[in-house]
């Protein structure tokens, strides 16, 4: 399990950082980490999803928790209109 913290946090590759949260995925002391992983949106999004659907597999009342709350919160833009100009060909 320290393995895949090593090479989580050391490689650049987001497959092999993938790999490494999917093998987290049955070991309960990396669920602050996994939380960590899927609430972070600067984080790869294949990353994140294997984050979630391994602390799902550890801790699903907490994901549905989490996941609940990330659907909750707007996008930036959700519900307001922006006026971003008009291209008009006459």
């Amino acid at each position: 399990v320290g393995l895949f913290h090593e090479i989580f946090y050391e490689s650049r590759n987001n497959a092999v950082r993938k790999a490494a949260i999917e093998g987290l995925g049955n070991d309960p002391q990396s669920i602050d980490l996994l939380k960590e992983v899927v609430t972070d949106e600067n984080e790869n999004y294949s990353v994140r999803e294997a984050s979630g659907l391994s602390l799902h597999h550890l801790d699903y009342k907490t994901m549905n928790y989490i996941a609940a709350k990330i659907i909750a919160k707007p996008e930036p833009g959700d519900g307001t209109i922006e006026y971003v100009g008009i291209h008009r060909r006459y």
